[in-house]
């Protein structure tokens, strides 16, 4: 096959839709697909015949995540590299302007198209004060995903969330976690030496973007609330976002730490020497580094809300907070009690060891196959 993978989500950007990009393009080339990569420009990444690049321009509220020029003009030569390429197979793994030039593209040239949905733009809208434009997006969407062959969503609650709002043709695309970078093996006292963890403390980890959907104000507050009672627990955020700056400088405060985006060995790392990882997004459609720390042998507290209650198993490999209220007593309780703390590990690490990123590519490898042998219709 020949495919196009049209994605706002590009390196050197962190987030899961990358981290499915890095696995799923070099697992394609190795079974003798040719993958074509449509993506913004970054001044940073190196040129690739195997990349078209979209001139793009930073999104205000979140400079991180760039924004297509929204038309069709500006583009007409990478469009032409698109084409030039013949593929048969589009892949919208986003849903913004180039998903929207995807899209158009491919109905132009009679190419079947397929999708994926794995932000879950609609709760995001809300926190960004654009809750009022929910109907305007829902419409784009519907008719962005149905005049697809498939959309793939990470997590069965994804899938009936779609299908009540009036989207057609959604399957589950499961996701897996490379168990022998993310390991328990990996713990490291000097790492938590040099984060201030004392042999006996306990190190609280999040890993993930730092904006406002991720609840991480939140999170803070009742960190610092509760440090008086815990001057041996240590609170680590990994990552970078629109928020960084300012929850630095919020809540300066000795026990809490901001390491930027770890990646490789040091994330794997640091995963593995933590002691809870904590996750208070509500607005999650799977939730990657939940698997990565329950791979790691480290509990997960997260909401009882999303996709992540695919990765998590309440009370057996994690705990799944209905409230705000309920996370922080069960964040109380991990912190406070290292022998129910440590009855999770062994089940995550178990329960991530049955998702492995080959089983996953090869539904979607025979879910594109049957696109093409129906011709793309729907």
């Amino acid at each position: 096959m020949r495919i196009a993978l049209f994605s706002e989500a590009y390196s050197p950007q962190v987030n899961g839709v990358v981290t499915t990009q890095r696995k799923l393009i070099p697992y394609l080339r190795s079974r003798g697909h040719q993958v074509l990569l449509v993506v913004p420009r970054y001044k940073s990444n190196e040129q690739s015949t195997d990349v078209v690049e979209f001139q793009a321009l930073p999104l205000p509220l979140y400079p991180e995540m760039p924004v297509i020029l929204p038309h069709w003009k500006f583009h007409v030569q990478k469009l032409a590299q698109v084409e030039a390429f013949e593929p048969e197979l589009v892949h919208l793994m986003t849903w913004g302007v180039l998903g929207f030039f995807g899209q158009k593209w491919a109905r132009r040239n009679r190419v079947p198209v397929v999708a994926s949905y794995e932000t879950d733009i609609i709760h995001y809208l809300g926190y960004y004060g654009f809750g009022l434009f929910k109907p305007q997006a829902w419409r784009y969407l519907r008719w962005l995903f149905n005049n697809c062959s498939r959309t793939y969503v990470p997590s069965q609650e994804t899938k009936e969330f779609l299908e009540a709002n009036g989207i057609c043709r959604v399957e589950v695309f499961d996701r897996g976690v490379d168990c022998s970078c993310f390991h328990p093996a990996k713990r490291s006292e000097p790492l938590r030496k040099s984060l201030g963890v004392a042999p006996g403390d306990v190190l609280l980890l999040y890993v993930g973007r730092v904006s406002k959907e991720k609840n991480l104000p939140w999170l803070l507050r009742w960190f610092t609330m509760s440090s008086p009672r815990w001057p041996n627990v240590r609170l680590v955020i990994t990552g970078d976002g629109p928020l960084r700056r300012r929850l630095i400088r919020q809540f300066a405060h000795p026990q809490v730490i901001f390491t930027g985006w770890k990646q490789g060995e040091e994330l794997s790392t640091l995963f593995a020497s933590a002691d809870i990882f904590a996750l208070p997004s509500s607005t999650e459609t799977l939730s990657l580094v939940s698997l990565e720390a329950m791979a790691s042998g480290v509990p997960v507290l997260a909401m009882n809300a999303g996709g992540v209650r695919t990765i998590v198993e309440h009370d057996k490999t994690g705990l799944l907070a209905n409230c705000r209220e309920e996370f922080g007593t069960f964040l109380d309780r991990l912190v406070e009690d290292a022998p129910f703390r440590s009855q999770f590990g062994p089940n995550g690490r178990r329960s991530a060891e049955s998702k492995t990123w080959a089983h996953a590519f090869e539904y979607l490898e025979n879910s594109y196959e049957q696109v093409l042998s129906e011709g793309g219709g729907h």
